[in-house]
């Protein structure tokens, strides 16, 4: 929706139009346009962008023009991006991205009991994405990514970022671009990355955050040997079993 103010009018911080006359609003259409506002007096107009969630301004939200005998038609521009969290998975070890592993993006809900933040409502759950073009050998911007959209998100909420757990597997290392100043990223206890948005995140960037898992799988060894001789001695079975400890 836009809106048509008439003066007089004030803006305030925020690009918040503030007048004691009546705003008349128009809806853009399939093209992008609103309805022409017909048949106005001469003077001066503010026309206000409204706030979509997911969508950052990237023009002044309220624009402020003058209507005068020799500038009668006039049309403005409003323009909009997106912002996306892209989380990209590597192997700790081999430092290859691992496509396929499924990376979900909750509301912060923090307990006071636990005295930490845990997964609330779901946004969105995705898996990271092989987009390996094997023809240009080219490996793609999401390659071992998986991808979420500020469609879904709202500026100062805190989200957690959390990954599916894979036995044998554990997260060793994080870290991200950093280069917003108003986007935060921390880890808590439990393995599960913080994020938090302001209202820059979308204008259109694009902020990269990088879980780096190992595969911690060991492997036993038993070897049979002859007390005596020294020697090992084949074909004995040995079998293997999985204690569960307590305290």
């Amino acid at each position: 929706h836009m809106c048509l103010y008439t003066a007089p009018f004030s803006i305030e911080e925020g690009g918040v139009v503030v007048s004691e006359n009546e705003e008349e609003c128009r809806q853009t259409g399939e093209n992008g346009w609103t309805e022409p506002w017909t048949n106005l007096p001469l003077g001066q107009f503010a026309v206000e962008e409204e706030d979509q969630r997911g969508w950052g301004h990237t023009t002044p939200k309220v624009r402020v023009i003058e209507i005068r005998e020799d500038n009668y038609e006039q049309s403005l521009e409003f323009g909009n991006k997106r912002g996306q969290l892209i989380v990209y998975k590597y192997n700790y070890d081999t430092e290859e991205v691992i496509a396929g592993w499924n990376v979900c993006l909750y509301e912060a809900v923090f307990d006071e009991g636990l005295g930490e933040y845990v997964p609330g409502a779901l946004v969105a759950c995705t898996p990271t994405i092989d987009d390996y073009n094997e023809e240009e050998d080219d490996m793609g911007l999401f390659h071992g990514a998986a991808v979420f959209s500020s469609e879904n998100l709202d500026p100062g909420t805190l989200y957690i970022v959390d990954e599916e757990e894979r036995e044998g597997w554990q997260l060793l290392d994080w870290d991200w671009d950093g280069a917003y100043e108003d986007v935060q990223v921390f880890i808590q206890e439990l393995g599960q990355l913080i994020v938090q948005f302001g209202q820059n995140f979308f204008q259109g960037d694009n902020v990269h955050v990088y879980l780096y898992n190992a595969d911690v799988t060991g492997d036993i060894v038993a070897i049979k040997y002859f007390a005596d001789r020294g020697v090992t001695i084949a074909g004995w079975n040995m079998c293997l079993d999985r204690l569960e400890w307590s305290d």
